[in-house]
């Protein structure tokens, strides 16, 4: 591909922050929300639902990081918000095959953690709602089969979409919550040379032979 002609090129791409190993949960929030924007761009002119990068009048659809009720772009049109949910290191089976990546499946120096993409879409109508958070939904689908050959995931344990709510405050506004639960795998590298450590290592290995 071509990213000189390409709109979307690098600078696009989700970089996460320079101070955070790559990889990590903030690359995939990052990477799903560049990932929607690309989506709803390719919309028809003529669809209602279409975003347009940089120009907020023109979109027919807005997106952001938090919720933020004191914002312009609450209620004025459809609004959909990407986080990063709760993340934890509880153990899980690595043994199960199914929608994973068998290179990381297989893979030594490493360990799982477990983590949570949510996303919200606020309207003041529930028909757009549902609608938009039923894009939402399939692109979630389809980033199962795929999302595990990304960012070190190992795999995609649960997709979730609530129903259409009123909003608690605001019984004119409604919204909906998804989250996108999935498994992930850090691998370190040791980069001082403990001869402790080494030969705990080489007597693990010797055992296993």
């Amino acid at each position: 591909m071509d990213n000189t002609t390409n709109k979307y090129s690098m600078a696009n791409y989700p970089i996460g922050n320079s101070l955070v190993p790559y990889g990590t949960p903030l690359h995939v929030t990052e990477l799903f929300l560049r990932l929607l924007k690309v989506v709803f761009s390719e919309f028809p002119e003529d669809y209602p639902y279409r975003y347009v990068e940089g120009d907020f009048e023109e979109s027919g659809v807005a997106f952001d990081v938090s919720l933020n009720k004191e914002s312009e772009i609450f209620g004025r049109k459809p609004l959909v918000v990407v986080s990063r949910g709760a993340q934890n290191t509880t153990p899980i089976s690595i043994g199960d095959y199914a929608g994973g990546n068998i290179p990381t499946n297989t893979g030594r120096g490493s360990n799982t953690y477990s983590a949570q993409l949510n996303f919200q879409v606020v309207s003041k109508t529930k028909a757009e709602v549902e609608i938009i958070s039923q894009h939402i939904f399939g692109l979630l689908m389809m980033c199962r089969t795929w999302m595990p050959k990304l960012l070190n995931i190992h795999m995609v344990t649960s997709i979730m979409l609530s129903e259409v709510t009123k909003m608690e405050d605001d019984d004119t506004v409604f919204t909906v919550q998804g989250a996108f639960n999935y498994v992930g795998q850090y691998i370190w590298t040791q980069i001082t040379d403990d001869p402790v450590l080494r030969s705990i290592g080489l007597s693990i290995d010797n055992l296993i032979k």
